[in-house]
């Protein structure tokens, strides 16, 4: 997780600030950084910090719902100048005039690389920096990523030997006894007698699966 985090000088001495270095975070203060941002480099993640009643033109919010123009164009830059960006929506409860301002915004914003979070305070914004900046950092978020593939891959497995083995008149209990035991089809295949009646398989049905699959590899070859 990243450990240099430079923040915008409008955030020096505030809550942020002193919950970042509570948490033993290296602290830069920039002058040259947008209102309001934290930036930690090492997992290339920028976020924003917008309290919810400077999103729009009016408030309360008045139709037609208009976003403010300065803060329009500072988030047009700000997604054009970082790859990963994050705008935190601050507001102490979220009631119909906060999600109005989110949903404009998210409209607005609709094929954008923005992703908008709605937090209520400090402490929720800090969570949720550390949180991204945790699982896009590497080598966790390739840990991640792995973990993810090999879950789709067992379940397209799982769906294979499942359907395979209920065309042959497996009923879904054996073939889950028998996915559990052998784990892949190549090994059912291959397994022996002795190794499916460990799976709790009763004799005919392990007869009858190592009888299909003897003939069909007869026939392969």
């Amino acid at each position: 997780m990243d450990k240099v985090v430079i923040i915008s000088k409008s955030l020096e001495k505030s809550e942020i600030h002193h919950q970042l270095q509570i948490q033993k975070h290296k602290i830069r203060v920039s002058s040259g950084t947008w209102h309001h941002t934290c930036l930690f480099p090492q997992s290339s993640a920028a976020f924003m910090i917008i309290p919810v009643n400077d999103v729009l033109e009016k408030w309360p919010p008045e139709p037609p719902y208009r976003i403010d123009s300065e803060l329009l164009a500072n988030l047009e830059r700000f997604s054009a100048l970082h790859h990963k960006c994050y705008v935190l929506l601050c507001a102490p409860m979220y009631l119909s005039n906060e999600q109005t301002a989110l949903m404009v915004l998210q409209q607005n914003y609709i094929v954008s690389s923005l992703r908008f979070l709605p937090v209520h305070n400090s402490t929720e914004c800090i969570e949720t920096m550390l949180t991204i900046t945790k699982v896009t950092s590497k080598p966790l978020s390739s840990t991640v990523r792995e973990r993810l593939l090999k879950l789709h891959e067992q379940l397209i497995s799982e769906e294979v030997i499942r359907n395979v083995v209920e065309q042959l008149g497996i009923g879904m209990h054996e073939s889950l006894v028998l996915m559990d035991g052998c784990g892949t089809l190549s090994c059912i295949s291959r397994a022996p007698l002795s190794v499916m009646l460990d799976c709790s398989l009763d004799s005919a049905t392990s007869e009858h699966l190592q009888n299909f699959f003897h003939q069909t590899s007869n026939t392969t070859l």
